[in-house]
């Protein structure tokens, strides 16, 4: 009797002391064991939390194994790619809006699909150079394919 009064004085302490994470003496090894479980689950389960508010939920568990960290950083790098997209999208004025893989990637963006490589040599940049002069050289509505040649230079005259 005396005995429990005292254990339960001091689970009342340690409650208090732990913030009600332990609120009993463990007298046997299935005990300790079984309240260190919970407490790793408490802990795990606040960290999350934590994290979560931190990262404005971007992350909202701790990993554990390997395959853990694996699918958390897939998702943080896929929601860095969006964020940067739409940034890209504002700062370019729609004109890019992903992560580019590649310089031919931006290129081809940001000239409308007229260079979509890099030239190595003077004579592949002579050859693009001619092939920009055609492409701007044709009328627009040509361009798209809206008018044929004998429209054109009735439309003309």
């Amino acid at each position: 009797m005396l005995l429990d009064v005292v254990k339960k004085k001091a689970g009342e302490l340690l409650g208090k002391i732990t913030g009600g994470l332990v609120t009993t003496i463990p007298t046997s090894l299935p005990e300790a064991k079984k309240m260190l479980e919970n407490m790793l689950k408490m802990v795990k389960k606040k960290a999350g939390e934590l994290l979560s508010q931190l990262t404005g939920g971007l992350i909202t568990f701790v990993p554990t194994n390997a395959e853990e960290a694996q699918k958390l950083l897939a998702g943080l790098v896929d929601m860095v790619k969006k964020k940067v997209g739409a940034l890209l999208g504002k700062l370019t004025g729609g004109l890019i809006t992903s992560v580019p893989t590649s310089i031919d990637d931006v290129l081809s963006k940001v000239t409308g699909g007229m260079v979509t490589v890099v030239p190595t040599s003077v004579e592949a940049c002579k050859k693009m150079g001619e092939a920009m002069l055609k492409r701007i050289r044709k009328p627009k509505a040509r361009r798209k394919g809206k008018l044929k040649l004998k429209q054109l230079k009735t439309t003309r005259s």
